[in-house]
This record gives structure tokens, C-alpha cells and sequence, in this order.
């Protein structure tokens, strides 16, 4: 019950209020499926080549690992829609989560008074409800398997042979879901060797044996070449979130919030932030938490003293939590510093937060009062703000204030009123047609009614890039406000063999579709503007 009530609300939620929001990064891996369902290239997708657009082109999708979209991928190909496939994944991967949290939690000595509690709460907590309303295919598979990994990891450790053979496949799912597993699996392997060398010294060896050494370290060596190997010949990692030179963060920006992150991702810190910031002072998350980054840095001795404090603790939750922590927080900061494009979300740190949640779940039968008040308070906050949360966020979609619409093909919401989706709809329904959208959402609910000669072009309008050659017709929607009435004239200058001339736009619900080529009358069309 205690896995299963959390499940059921986010389900409901789901269901009753307002379906999900696919977001972009399942959405682009969704769009390589589809390809792949097709006849294309595995993990590719299929787009108009821009040296000549009236060819098609595959590239390869890397930046994101292939799990995060092939199980709501499977469900939509066996006739899902996307929203109801991906609150099947949410409620599956949260089980998963829950059943494996318990199972670590009870072979980390946690109470089993404590237990379900702690459980639910684990369950309950404001990304662990996310998904419902915001899929995010990658934190899903992730959380799903890691505390898996840990227990497996944990019981296995005396046994060499299936700890050498099964802990790399477990590692090798969890990175299969989402790169950074890796570095999840690297600090279990750190606090397996100094468990290994803390049991050694109690039974009276020496630190320096180096046969204390060898046998403490071979057995996790392997685990760790194994799954390196693995993970190189089975899954593309050349351009990920962790590529170095793709960002320009200094020490101080990089510092804070790797530290911080495990923190924050108890409670969703950084969403509150991001919301307060973007409401009130128009400021977006990123850039809020850039201008915190040197307050965060200069306050970051205090989790890294709350972290060593752990690892040096009796309690065999509070070491693997604190070294966790360590590792992970280390790691993070290296990529961020070196350039990797990783955001300031604590949704990467949550198997650290689940283990701190463990360590504060201990404390619930702590003979101090203070501390094991103090625990049922912050635990029952966790709880109270992920659950309402999760009403809020699906009662504001659902809300006619909303920007969002509900797409009734794929049953999901997205940023397209539903006149510029039938729109599109018809659009790509018509032969040799392409299809430019800046959000890969807006292609999965067009999709379904493309003709089969119809190719869709996501294009990066941050950093635009010349597109040459024809096609019998393009298309694309923009805000008529905002600033897509910026956007707009990017794209269409973007298309160097097209006229300025030849572009045709239709204003429908505040949007405008344009046109190019052989243009298809609109009768949904409110303005005709040129």
C-alpha cells in the first residue's frame, strides 16, 4: 500500500484532471522510434537534409540514452496513445521504485516500524510525481532501477562470481534508461571498496596489505570494466549532456549546486525557486540559479560537511548516503565546470536524495526527540508538498487559463490550440509535404496523420542554420505575439531558396500558420496576412 497509493493518485490525476506533457527529451527519442518502427535506422531520425532539402537525411540521437522512450515507444506502437503510455510508465517505473526502495532500505537496517512509512514517503515526493504531469522519460527509468542496482550491489558483495556477472547488467539497464546511471554506479562501486576495507580492518588487517588491497579491490575492478566495455559497444555515448566545451561555467557557478543538489531534490528546492523567480521577476530557472551559484558556493562547506559527517557515521544508511553524496557531487561539479551542458535540476540527483531520505527515515526511532521529531517533520513536509504539488500542476493545466490544449489524438497536453493542430493535421496529411516545428512535441501529435511522402524538420532556433534546396510545400506555426513574432522571419530566412514573396501566412487562435510552395487554403484561417 504504501507504493501503491502514490501510484494510484498520480494515475488518477492523470487520468480525471489533465493528461501529461511529453517533454522534448522523450519527445525527440520518440520520434527516433518512430523511425526505427518504419524501416529507418535504429536511434536515428529522419529528417530533410539541410544541404538540400528535398532529401532526407538520418542522424543519430545520442544525447539522450534510447531507454527513456522505448517502453512508452513498445506501448504506443501496440496502440497506446503517448499520454496513456506514459502514465503506464510513470506507474510502473514508481512501483518498480517503491518495491526496490524497500528492499534496500530493509537491507540497510532500516526499522521495519520505520519502513513503510519511509517507503510511502520515498513514493510521495515531488519528482517521484513528476512524471504524471511531466514525462521525463530518463528520470523515470533511472529511479526505477537504481535503488535495484544498490540492493543487488549490497547482497552480492561476498559472493564473487554473481557479484562479477549480474551487477554489470544491472548497471548496464540503468545506463541503457539514462547516461548519467554511470555515475550512480561508480559510487556504489566507491562505497562497496570502503566497506570492504572498513570489514577488513575490524577482522584485524592492516590498511597497506596489499592482499587486503587485492581482494577488497579486484572483484569491483571487474564489475567496473565490464560495464564500461559494455556501455561502450551497446550504447552511443559520443554526444551527451557530459560532452566537455559545450558550456562556459566557471568555478563558482559549477561549485554550489552540485553540492546542493541532493538537498534540494528532497523537497524540489529548485522548482520552487524556478517558479517564484519566473512569476515574479520574469527571471528563468537556469538563469536564477546562475546569479545564486556564488551565495551557493560559498555556503557549500555545509553539505560537504553534512556528507562527511555521514560516511564517518556507525549507521550503514548514513555511510552509503554520505559517500553517495561525495562521489556524486564531485562528479557533477568536474562536468559542469568542464563545460558539460547539464542543467541546475535536482531531478539528477535523486538516488542520492532517496538514499538522505533513508538516512532521515533511521532517525524516525532515534531515542533523541529532537531528531526523531524533527525527522516525522520534514518527512511529513516531503510528503504534504509533492502531493500537492502534483494536485496543483495537473489543476492548472486543466485550468481554461492555461496555455496548454489538449491533444485529443495522443491524449496529452501541448502548447498547440486545437485549430492549428487540426491545421497541421491536414497539412501533413497532404503528399510531399515537410513539416518545421521547434518543439518535437507538436510532431508527435501530427504524426498520426501524415501521408506517408510527409517529413517533419525539427529545427534549433536558437542557433539557426542556413537550409537550401525545395520542396513542394513547408509549413510551420509560431505565436502571433511574443517572441515567435521574431522567430518567425528566422525560419523563414532560414530556407535560402525561397522568396520572401512565396511565404503565405493564416492567423488562427492567436497563431500563425505559414506556407510555402504549394500553398493548401485554410478555411480554419480567421486572418489572411502577407
Amino acid at each position: 500500500m504504501a507504493v501503491l497509493i502514490p501510484a494510484l493518485l498520480g494515475s488518477a490525476c492523470a487520468l480525471f484532471i489533465a493528461p501529461p506533457v511529453i517533454n522534448a527529451d522523450p519527445a525527440i527519442g520518440l520520434m527516433s522510434w518512430l523511425n526505427f518502427v518504419e524501416g529507418g535506422t535504429w536511434n536515428t531520425i529522419l529528417t530533410p537534409d539541410s544541404n538540400n532539402i528535398a532529401e532526407n537525411i538520418e542522424y543519430p540521437v545520442t544525447w539522450w540514452a534510447p531507454g527513456q522512450y522505448i517502453p512508452i515507444g513498445i506501448l504506443h506502437t501496440l496502440g497506446f496513445s503517448l499520454g496513456t503510455a506514459s502514465i503506464i510508465v510513470s506507474a510502473l517505473g514508481l512501483l518498480l521504485f517503491g518495491l526496490g526502495f524497500a528492499a534496500l532500505a530493509r537491507s540497510m537496517e532500516i526499522p521495519n516500524q520505520s519502513l513503510p512509512w519511509v517507503t510511502a514517503v520515498a513514493c510521495s515526493t515531488h519528482y517521484m510525481l513528476y512524471s504524471f504531469g511531466h514525462f521525463i522519460g530518463g528520470e523515470t527509468a533511472q529511479i526505477a532501477v537504481w535503488p535495484w542496482a544498490a540492493f543487488t550491489a549490497w547482497t552480492l558483495r561476498k559472493r564473487t562470481i554473481p557479484f562479477i556477472i549480474v551487477l554489470p547488467l544491472v548497471f548496464l539497464i540503468g545506463a541503457f534508461g539514462k547516461h548519467s546511471f554511470a555515475i550512480y554506479s561508480l559510487a556504489i562501486l566507491v562505497f562497496l571498496w570502503a566497506e570492504a576495507l572498513r570489514d577488513a580492518k575490524a577482522r584485524g588487517y592492516s590498511p597497506t596489505s596489499l592482499r587486503l588491497l587485492w581482494s577488497a579491490s579486484y572483484p569491483i575492478v571487474c564489475v567496473g570494466i565490464l560495464f564500461i566495455l559494455g556501455r561502450h559497444f551497446l550504447i552511443d555515448t559520443s554526444h551527451t549532456p557530459g560532452t566537455q566545451g559545450m558550456t562556459d561555467r566557471n568555478f563558482w557557478e559549477s561549485l554550489g549546486f552540485s553540492f546542493f543538489g541532493p538537498i534540494f531534490g528532497l523537497l524540489g528546492i529548485d522548482r520552487i525557486v524556478g517558479y517564484l523567480s519566473y512569476h515574479f521577476f520574469g527571471i528563468k530557472s537556469e538563469d536564477a540559479w546562475t546569479e545564486f551559484s556564488p551565495t551557493l558556493s560559498l555556503l557549500s562547506p555545509l553539505p560537504l560537511a553534512l556528507y562527511v559527517w555521514l560516511t564517518l557515521r556507525r549507521a550503514l544508511v548514513d555511510r552509503i548516503a554520505g559517500i553517495t553524496a561525495l562521489i556524486v557531487g564531485l562528479i557533477f561539479f568536474a562536468l559542469l565546470w568542464s563545460g558539460g551542458a547539464i542543467s541546475y535540476e535536482s531531478r539528477h540527483y535523486q538516488p542520492v536524495a532517496m538514499l538522505l531520505l533513508l538516512a532521515l527515515g533511521l532517525r524516525l526511532t532515534d531515542p533523541n526527540r529532537l531528531l526523531s521529531w524533527g525527522s516525522r517533520v520534514i518527512l511529513t513536509s516531503i510528503v504534504l508538498f509533492g502531493c500537492a504539488t502534483l494536485l496543483q500542476r495537473h489543476l492548472n493545466m486543466a485550468s481554461p487559463q492555461t496555455h496548454l490544449s489538449y491533444a485529443k489524438a495522443e491524449n496529452i497536453m501541448c502548447d498547440l490550440p486545437q485549430p492549428v493542430q487540426k491545421i497541421l493535421q491536414r497539412l501533413a496529411g497532404e503528399e510531399n509535404s515537410i513539416i518545421v516545428a521547434t518543439d518535437p512535441g507538436d510532431i508527435l501529435i501530427t504524426n498520426r496523420s501524415r501521408h506517408p511522402t510527409t517529413r517533419f524538420m525539427l529545427i534549433d532556433i536558437v542557433n539557426p542554420i542556413e537550409r537550401h534546396g525545395r520542396a513542394p510545400r513547408l509549413a510551420f506555426a509560431m505565436r502571433a505575439e511574443g517572441v515567435d513574432l521574431e522567430r518567425a522571419p528566422i525560419i523563414r530566412e532560414s530556407f535560402k531558396d525561397y522568396d520572401p514573396e512565396e511565404w503565405t501566412s493564416y492567423e488562427v487562435d492567436g497563431w500563425v500558420i505559414w506556407q510555402a510552395g504549394d500553398v493548401i487554403p485554410l478555411r480554419e484561417a480567421e486572418t489572411e496576412r502577407s
